[in-house]
């Protein structure tokens, strides 16, 4: 049981690839073999290992440097979504970045990441979350790929994102993506502290903020 070498060349990785695994899984000496009977396939079996490699980085997210203080997240990998039928909207991206906790607070490549308000969300005034939006525009907001990565990581949250001077918990939130639904309905993700725990949920750009900052990248 071998690689069909034709649909390699013919550009139907998907194909190969089944049959490929197949192969190196059960019989590697039969595509040593194979490779071994005509030259030519090594360069052929290098590029297709190659976009095999590409693919997967694409989509790898998450490396880890220095445990708990220091790691990398991709920002370009699809974003998770937050609920069945869900499809992105827009997603601010910008390859791989480095993420350090310090003992002032979370870094994004080197820059210190802030909880941002708008002055219409300040002293109980509110804005609705298209106009939030709209006034973020622009701004170095972070996307969920890095709330997703604090998730698994939360050792990387500063502790003073818990909760504000007042004690009420912060609902933090990750502008760089932004999800759509069936209906057309546009909703943002956001982390939180609760019962000993963080946490993200989603909520509905029609609704207004009161609260609720942005996590943005000093500028």
């Amino acid at each position: 049981m071998g690689t069909k070498w034709t649909e390699v060349l013919a550009g139907d990785l998907n194909a190969a690839d089944q049959r490929l695994h197949v192969a190196l899984g059960d019989d590697a000496g039969d595509v040593v073999a194979m490779i071994n009977s005509d030259p030519s396939l090594v360069k052929v079996m290098a590029d297709y290992v190659i976009t095999l490699s590409l693919e997967w980085r694409k989509n790898q997210r998450i490396r880890i440097i220095e445990p708990g203080r220091v790691m990398e997240v991709n920002l370009d990998a699809t974003p998770n979504l937050p609920f069945n039928g869900a499809k992105v909207e827009f997603h601010q991206g910008g390859g791989w970045v480095k993420v350090e906790k310090r003992a002032d607070g979370l870094y994004i490549g080197d820059k210190k990441v802030t909880l941002h308000l708008s002055k219409k969300q300040l002293n109980g005034k509110t804005i609705r979350g298209h106009e939030l939006r709209e006034e973020l525009s622009g701004k170095p907001v972070l996307n969920s790929n890095i709330l997703d990565a604090l998730i698994e990581h939360p050792e990387f949250i500063p502790e003073e994102w818990k909760k504000d001077a007042k004690g009420n918990t912060i609902y933090i939130f990750f502008w760089g993506t932004i999800f759509r639904d069936a209906g057309g309905n546009l909703y943002v993700r956001y982390l939180y502290w609760f019962d000993g725990g963080w946490y993200w949920y989603y909520r509905w750009l029609d609704v207004d903020w009161y609260g609720g900052p942005a996590a943005v990248c000093a500028e």
